[in-house]
This record gives C-alpha cells, sequence and structure tokens, in this order.
C-alpha cells in the first residue's frame, strides 16, 4: 500500500489575526518561508485535520508550531501516535500538549524578558546521524542561538540531539559564558516506524529574528548611521557561524527521516554551459559590485570579469541627480552579458543618523527607469543604510525592484569590512522579506541576497589565495548560494584584486563540475522561480518512490531525494529513464535529478 511523503505544516488563520490585531508579530507564519527555503512545497494543514486519521494518512511530515495545548483538536494526540508509528514524522516547535508523544516532560519556562529579538538561550549539537554536518566547522567553540521563549525540557523516552544552555545573566549575548541548562534544546523519539522531533524553543521566531534582523529604529551599534548592520541580533557572538544554515540543514535531515523529494537549492548547470552542462552542480556562485558614483571603471571591470568567462552585476549609484554611468556604456556592459541595477544613495544629503522614507525610495528609483529605460531588479543601499523592518523592501517593490543585497556579512565597526567571509544574518541562501504585525506578516514578493564574500582574497597589495580556496569548498560542501561582492574599482585597478579573481577561476577550472555561476538579478530569477515550484502527490510504494514535480526557472531545476543508508536504484521522468547523481551528505545517500522547466512525473528506485 502507497504511503503520502507531502510535507505540511498545522496552520489555522485566527491566531494570527488575532495576534496581529494585538500588534505583535505571529511568528508561526515563518514557517512557510523556512519550508520553502528547504524545498519541501509544503502544504497548510488545518489543526483540527490532526485529530483525523483520515486527513493524516495523505500526509508524510508534519509540522506544529507553538501551539497551546488549548488549541490542539480533542483527540489530536491518539491520531498523531498512530500516524507517527505508521511512519509519519512529526516535528514541534515548542507546541505544547503533546508531551508524552515527543517523549519530554515540560519542567519550567525561560520567558524571553529583554523582547521579541534578544538572545534568549543558546545549543550545541551532540552527535547523532540526523545532526551530521549540519553545523559548518567554523568557531567551534561558538554556540548556536535561540531568539525566541523556551521550554525547560526532561526527556522521557527520547533522545537528546542538542544540549541547552541558558544565557549569564550579566552578558546575555556572549555565548561563551552560557551555562548548561541539563535540558535538552533538541530531541526526538522514534516511535513504530515513525519519528517525532521537538525543539524546545520556537524555530519560526529564531530563523526570522536572525535572517531577517531586528527594525533599524536606532543606531545601535554606534556608527553614526542607521544601517542593515543594526538589524542584527547576534550581538557578541561570532559572526562567522552560519548559525541559521546550521538549523536549516538540521530540519531538512529531520525531513528526510523518509524519502522526501524537494526542490534543490542550486539549480542545474545551464544547457551549452560548457564543461558540466545540465549536470547537478556543487554550488551557485554570485558576483556583484557597486560603482560608488565614479566614473570609468564599470567598463573595464566587466571587461575583465567578461574575459574570465565570469558573470557581473554593478550598481549605479546616483549623485547630484545623475549617473557616472552613461547609456552607452551600459549597453557595452550588457553586451558582455553582464547586468545594471541601481545603488540607493541615502548617504549624501541625509542628517546622519536618519532613516529615509518611500518618497526617497521613489525618487531614486524613477531617476534610474527614465536613464536607463527599465526597472532595477536587485538593487543595493549605498553604505548599506536601512530603515524600518520590512519598509524599504515593500518601497522597493512598489517600485518594480525585486530584490535587496545590503544585507552584508560583518557589522559595524568597521564600517568598510573589507576582506572578510560571514553569516551576520545567520545564512548563505536568499530569503523572502516578511511584513510587520501592521501589515498582517505578509511574506513580500522581494528577495534578500545576502553578502558572504566582501571583497575577500586581498589584503593591500598581496593575493591570498588561500582564502579563495577556503571560499570555494565551503560553497561547494554545503552546497551555498555564495555571494562574492567586489567593487568595480578594485577589479579595473588593484592588481591584488585582480589576482584574487584569477585564482577563483583557476580554482573553479579544476573542479569536475563547476559551480553554477550567476549575477544578482539572475540569482533573483532563480530563487523566485524555486520558491513557485510545486510537487504533488508524492507517494512510497514498494521500494518505489513517485512524484510530480514543476518549476518554470529557464535553465531547468534539480529535485533531492534522501535515500537514508543505501543510493537510489535508478530513476525514470516522463516515462523515459532519466540521469540521477548520488551523495552521501549530513550523514545518508542523496539522490539528485536534474529536469528541463515545465512538470515532470517521475519515479526513483529505493
Amino acid at each position: 500500500m502507497a504511503s503520502s511523503l507531502a510535507a505540511c505544516y498545522a496552520f489555522d488563520r485566527g491566531p494570527q489575526a488575532a495576534a496581529n490585531a494585538e500588534g505583535r508579530n505571529y511568528w508561526y507564519a515563518y514557517v512557510k518561508e523556512i519550508l520553502s527555503r528547504l524545498g519541501a512545497c509544503a502544504q497548510p494543514l488545518p489543526l483540527v485535520a490532526c485529530a483525523e486519521p483520515s486527513e493524516l494518512s495523505h500526509v508524510g511530515v508534519l509540522v506544529l508550531g507553538d501551539f497551546p495545548a488549548s488549541a490542539l483538536p480533542k483527540g489530536a494526540g491518539r491520531a498523531l501516535a498512530e500516524w507517527v508509528a505508521a511512519g509519519g514524522v512529526l516535528i514541534g516547535f515548542a507546541t505544547e500538549g503533546l508531551d508524552g508523544l515527543f517523549g519530554v516532560a515540560g519542567i519550567g519556562r525561560v520567558a524571553q524578558a529583554r523582547g521579541p529579538f534578544s538572545i534568549n538561550g543558546y545549543l550545541e549539537l551532540d552527535r547523532s546521524p540526523v545532526t551530521e554536518d549540519c553545523r559548518a566547522p567554523i568557531a567551534p567553540g561558538q554556540r548556536l542561538i535561540i531568539v525566541s521563549p523556551v521550554r525547560l525540557l526532561r526527556p522521557s523516552g527520547s533522545q537528546e540531539l542538542a544540549r541547552l544552555f541558558l544565557c549569564d545573566p550579566d552578558t546575555p549575548d556572549d555565548g561563551s559564558r552560557a551555562r548548561d541548562s541539563g535540558s535538552p534544546a533538541i530531541t526526538q523519539r522514534e516511535l513504530g516506524a515513525g519519528h517525532a522531533f521537538y525543539f524546545a524553543f520556537d524555530l519560526a521566531q529564531t530563523m526570522w529574528a536572525i535572517q531577517q534582523g531586528r527594525p533599524v529604529d536606532s543606531d545601535y551599534d554606534g556608527d553614526g548611521y542607521h544601517r542593515a548592520s543594526d538589524a542584527c541580533v547576534l550581538g557578541g557572538n561570532s559572526l562567522e557561524v552560519p548559525y541559521a544554515d546550521a538549523l536549516h540543514f538540521l530540519l531538512a535531515n529531520m525531513i528526510g527521516r523518509r524519502p522526501v523529494p524537494m526542490v534543490h537549492q542550486v539549480p542545474p548547470r545551464a544547457p551549452g554551459a560548457g564543461d558540466g552542462s545540465g549536470r547537478v552542480a556543487p554550488a551557485l556562485l554570485c558576483f556583484g559590485g557597486d560603482d560608488e558614483g565614479q566614473p570609468e571603471n564599470q567598463v573595464l571591470a566587466s571587461d575583465f570579469m567578461a574575459a574570465r568567462g565570469l558573470p557581473y552585476h554593478i550598481n549605479a549609484m546616483p549623485l547630484g541627480g545623475r549617473f557616472a554611468l552613461s547609456r552607452d556604456e551600459k549597453a557595452h556592459i550588457e553586451a558582455n552579458g553582464h547586468e545594471v541595477s541601481l545603488h540607493y544613495n541615502f548617504i549624501d544629503g541625509f542628517p546622519h543618523p536618519c532613516g529615509f522614507t518611500r518618497e526617497d525610495v521613489a525618487g531614486q528609483a524613477r531617476l534610474f527607469r527614465e536613464t536607463f529605460g527599465h526597472d532595477p531588479v536587485c538593487s543595493v543601499m549605498h553604505w548599506c543604510r536601512w530603515t524600518g523592518w520590512a519598509e524599504p523592501a515593500r518601497w522597493i517593490r512598489e517600485q518594480g525592484g525585486r530584490a535587496d543585497n545590503s544585507f552584508i556579512h560583518w557589522t559595524s565597526p568597521p564600517l568598510n569590512p573589507t576582506g572578510l567571509v560571514g553569516f551576520a544574518f545567520g545564512s548563505a541562501f536568499p530569503r523572502h522579506v516578511w511584513d510587520d504585525a501592521a501589515h498582517a506578516n505578509a511574506r513580500l514578493d522581494f528577495i534578500e541576497i545576502p553578502v558572504v564574500a566582501y571583497e575577500v582574497g586581498y589584503e593591500g597589495d598581496e593575493c591570498r589565495p588561500e582564502q579563495m580556496r577556503w571560499c570555494l569548498e565551503l560553497a561547494a560542501r554545503y552546497r551555498l548560494t555564495f555571494d562574492f561582492f567586489w567593487h568595480p574599482i578594485y577589479i579595473a585597478r588593484y592588481p591584488a584584486c585582480q589576482k584574487a579573481v584569477d585564482e577563483l577561476v583557476r580554482l573553479i577550472g579544476q573542479m569536475p563540475v563547476p559551480p553554477v555561476l550567476a549575477g544578482l538579478d539572475e540569482a533573483c530569477r532563480w530563487w523566485d522561480a524555486r520558491s513557485k515550484a510545486t510537487m504533488r502527490n508524492a507517494a512510497l510504494d514498494s521500494g518505489r518512490l513517485s512524484f510530480e514535480a514543476e518549476c518554470g526557472y529557464r535553465n531547468g531545476f534539480v529535485i533531492k531525494v534522501p535515500t537514508g543508508e543505501t543510493p537510489a536504484r535508478g530513476c525514470e521522468a516522463d516515462g523515459v529513464a532519466a540521469p540521477f547523481e548520488s551523495a552521501h551528505e549530513f550523514g545518508q545517500h542523496w539522490a539528485f535529478i536534474p529536469l528541463p522547466p515545465g512538470r515532470h512525473v517521475i519515479t526513483l528506485g529505493l
């Protein structure tokens, strides 16, 4: 008998409407973004269905939010226990009322006394097949961060996957000072053929707060400006650690206890792209930089990158009501296959520290449109300026923009953190911006692409080839979207920067299958298409997985399937034998199936 592998999350509109009416963010709404970034194509399931065996029979994986026990329908505990025992994967984000099913007992609670964007605990992952390699081996002494209320638990038939550490009252923003609580932060219970995983904290709030940060309503870092760096919630903890990505990979591995098909985060190598055409690529590398309103460097930088077969994205900045880049120069850059977008300038002529307005955004977007004849796609803010929470994203989208690249790798000071690789917002992967309670916590049709590596590979007059190798190895190991940011002036006029780029090209040339290379506009188009992909009718029957997948990205897409202890044994797409690749990652085997754009019916032997 076939068993469903559909991924779902329990969701009712009522609790969100009530929270928003009180002016509070409904953090669990972000579960949709989390699962979308995983490529799980998950669908909402009414809470009442959690007590209906017939409804649960159509579900393979179910996520529950931080619901109070009173929100669960009568009979949910029994129905969910039977469903898990039959092979379901249940994941709870501090859910109450189901402790027996999850194999825990609540013994206390740590309120988030300093506000919803404050660090309220830390965790260390234990060694387990579920946690294997989820946390990148960077700053190994740094604990992962919790930004939500926390339940104190005692395991009761479950296995600890992560240990909870409580903040030091005097230095709560320093994970090295946190103390062992003796309680688990994450647990796993095996029940029959299924699994029940439990987070003692709200994973949705934690990931939303880390990735989008807090509202920029003050100069929190004291550098004299309102910038994206003021949004960072990491406190005194390491900026080198991809905190949210560790939780992202862990959640994917939990879902991966069953062979649930997901849309891979990296598109396939484009047809006709040379070596590795149509193959599964190890990473997506992006390249961009700002012209700072300076003339003459843009074309030189574009020509340099084009000569090496690299994409490039140049943001043109207005000064005094005009751009340094001419229409003819823009045409030359675009003839190189490169992109030109807008570098919003809310530095010159503003009384810092201060915000900026919807009208300020509209005026510069209009200037770009009138000068170059189209709307920018992925723009950036001069000096990474920001104001409020989602407001700039909303305003830019109103003007036709689709993405931003201002949430960079590091905080301030220094004002210009060159030569560094970091994750000040916890992740290398793009994400949608989500709005505030006053705007119903809506998911904006707007993407933030974080900068990971800023003016890397050189320092002064010296090239640092080891840094370029490390960047490429990290990107490939975790199949990251990895954004390199080099200003045109340095590419055009600094030999050490040019050597760093050449070293990256040399290293890419040594790879069996090169990464996908893209400008930021193209990365936005990919991530937008991926977020709209669909997965239907996923089911496992007698060792054969079948499902329907659809994605409209022009270069196609890749489906990845966790297959456990053994590799997949064969694949068909639309009734014809299809190529696939196997890899052992995160403690198990995965099948990767490259597909052309459109809708496809897939079967995979397990």
